[in-house]
């Protein structure tokens, strides 16, 4: 019975079902501090230095591509995002954000960086129009502080 409403959860799109979500063992997550790398998580090939304002412009051509991305990192209880600017981070617009999904481990290690411009590596998946953000960023192997 847990199973069918896990499946009828995720199906609605209230329970996130993704390999982001995982845990990583401590040994796979190498910290420093300007930030930490995720060596559980592949890099790809190749990886595209963008912008939150090419992800809105070009979200279709980048949609399921490796992206390095900047801006201002917000961690809530419920939703982490990586704003546009300072402005977009302090007054929570999202059609200016990126959904950023971290593992708990990787969540515990970002505690410090909330509020500061940070470089993000990991996969763009483009979002519906009207739904907030501008997409998601799983599989996130490197966070930095960019300042």
């Amino acid at each position: 019975m847990r199973d069918f409403l896990l499946v009828v959860c995720a199906l609605v799109g209230l329970v996130s079902v993704s390999r982001a979500e995982t845990p990583v063992a401590d040994s796979a997550l190498r910290k420093n501090d300007s930030g930490w790398t995720d060596a559980s998580v592949p890099r790809g090939k190749t990886v595209i230095d963008t912008s939150i304002v090419d992800l809105i412009a070009h979200g279709d051509r980048l949609n399921g591509t490796q992206v390095r991305v900047r801006g201002f990192l917000r961690l809530d209880f419920e939703a982490t995002g990586v704003y546009m600017s300072r402005d977009t981070y302090n007054d929570r617009q999202l059609e200016y954000s990126v959904d950023v999904y971290l593992t708990p481990h990787q969540k515990m290690s970002s505690a410090q960086f909330q509020g500061r411009l940070v470089l993000l590596e990991g996969t763009f998946h483009k979002a519906f129009p009207g739904l907030g953000a501008v997409g998601k960023l799983t599989n996130v192997r490197s966070l930095e502080v960019f300042e």
